[in-house]
């Protein structure tokens, strides 16, 4: 090769190059130095269990709701499920129900899954340490045929009983209120009937008041708003089988 042939190839080497950095420089590409840069910066990530659609309350979780997604490790919680590098699936998703609704795109916790076992769908869902309640509520079904009490709603539990003894004494009827127990979870609704969702005291309390004579028990519907926290005990079990603390007379008296 002569010296003219080695000059051309020079040449043209150097145009490629120039022109492959022009190129390079209005298609935005990265360079080298800056793929390094980028890859050094990178933010690691770890594959969640994540909902692909929304889950209702005690339904199961299956390949058609559920998904691996990119998650920042740093952001990482213990109740997170994370997938495996290798090995079977983790064991906690295997026939697990959701206690709670899990919404679409929201990170499958661990406490927010429960496994059925042995027993029904209510016991699986049911928190450890709380029992399940049946009310019967009256009038439930309002305007368009719609439900006024529904699953997942949050209620006071009022008393409602007849004053013998006044109502005798007065000659008109004397009635009792008294709410018993604030902020219950409703568990769930099949026609007038309702399950809430209380610790043992609870339980007793309603189902105390549940047995007295000439009484009642009614449901208030709470505000989204005041329906934080948890249930709260407003009557002690005595309190709640002997009477009310609001008297509302209806009809005249003497």
């Amino acid at each position: 090769m002569n010296r003219m042939q080695i000059a051309v190839l020079g040449v043209a080497a150097v145009a490629f190059g120039g022109a492959y950095l022009a190129f390079n420089a209005l298609s935005g590409a990265p360079s080298a130095p800056q793929v390094a840069a980028q890859q050094a910066n990178a933010v690691p990530l770890v594959r969640v269990l994540m909902a692909s659609a929304e889950i209702p309350m005690g339904s199961p979780l299956n390949a058609a709701n559920t998904q691996w997604k990119d998650w920042p490790k740093a952001s990482l919680s213990d109740q997170m499920i994370v997938q495996p590098t290798s090995g079977p699936m983790d064991e906690d998703t295997k026939g697990a129900l959701a206690r709670v609704a899990i919404f679409k795109d929201e990170p499958i916790r661990k406490d927010r899954i429960v496994k059925a076992g042995g027993g029904g769908l209510l016991s699986a869902i049911l928190p450890s340490g709380h029992r399940a309640v049946n009310v019967q509520i009256e009038g439930n079904v309002g305007a368009n045929n719609q439900s006024f009490v529904n699953a997942g709603d949050r209620v006071d539990v009022i008393k409602i009983a007849r004053d013998d003894d006044q109502s005798k004494a007065k000659g008109v009827e004397v009635m009792t209120s008294q709410t018993i127990v604030e902020n219950v979870n409703v568990m769930g609704v099949a026609g007038n009937m309702a399950t809430l969702e209380l610790d043992p005291q609870q339980a007793q309390i309603v189902i105390l008041a549940q047995k007295e004579s000439n009484a009642g028990l009614r449901l208030a519907l709470r505000s989204l708003v005041d329906s934080g926290g948890e249930a709260r005990t407003v009557a002690k079990p005595q309190e709640a089988a002997t009477g009310g603390i609001t008297i509302m007379r209806f009809g005249s008296g003497n």
